[in-house]
């Protein structure tokens, strides 16, 4: 919670009146776990659906103000650095993508003021996915977990 949530309000608030002077931006970086829930991620999905509620009403508040600050909430799925790889290693078979492409790609949202990333592209049409046909989503989500009850 300090860590995935916490850490980026507090950073957010300190520099917001900076970012407004110089109009900066902010690049929240989020998870496929934070628009949809999935087994065995309880506390690190529940942070990432907090990252994306508060940044997604921060983001209405700032335009509604005419603010110049851009946010950008950067959605990924499974990336392959060591940490990630040592949780899921044996818990499922979900393919992970290249960090640094990754990381090139929330550069890039970051200075071109982009509202969303999705990384990689296929993360975008899940979340559509799972607000279309729920019951597709859900079948996928249970079935891609290595569970013996």
């Amino acid at each position: 919670l300090k860590v995935n949530f916490l850490s980026y309000i507090q950073m957010a608030w300190r520099a917001l009146p900076s970012l407004e002077q110089s109009k900066g931006s902010l690049v929240v970086v989020s998870s496929l776990l934070g628009k949809m829930p999935n087994p065995f991620t309880l506390p690190y999905s529940s942070t990432k659906f907090a990252l994306n509620g508060f940044f997604g009403s921060l983001y209405h508040e700032l335009a509604m103000k005419k603010s110049n600050v851009s946010i950008s909430i950067c959605t990924l799925g499974l990336i392959d650095t060591d940490s990630a790889m040592d949780k899921v290693r044996g818990v499922t078979n979900i393919p992970a993508y290249p960090a640094t492409e990754a990381a090139l790609n929330i550069i890039i949202t970051g200075a071109t003021r982009q509202l969303d990333l999705y990384y990689p592209w296929f993360t975008q049409v899940i979340t559509l996915i799972k607000d279309w046909s729920p019951s597709i989503t859900n079948y996928f989500i249970q079935n891609s977990y290595n569970y013996i009850p």
